[in-house]
């Protein structure tokens, strides 16, 4: 099995989602898509990391790192109380 083929391992399922969004999208990518895909990228290395300390968020708090992630959160509204 290839990076490719486990959407769970970290740059390859960057990768399978990021051709999941472009596909049909034969423009070179936007400024907006190019925001999206650091934020996400962001989201899943934040992920990681709390997971190597053996911690696992909520679902509330995915729900938050997936709004954030589609650009309805700032970093400043998803660290809020």
């Amino acid at each position: 099995m290839t990076n490719d083929d486990n959407p769970g391992s970290g740059d390859a399922f960057l990768t399978a989602r990021i051709k999941r969004h472009l596909r049909g999208y034969p423009a070179a990518v936007t400024t907006l898509d190019r925001k999206r895909i650091q934020r996400e990228r962001e989201v899943e290395n934040a992920l990681a990391s709390v997971r190597m300390e053996g911690l696992e968020p909520s679902e509330e708090a995915k729900g938050i790192f997936q709004r954030y992630a589609e650009g309805d959160l700032t970093l400043n509204e998803m660290a809020a109380p």
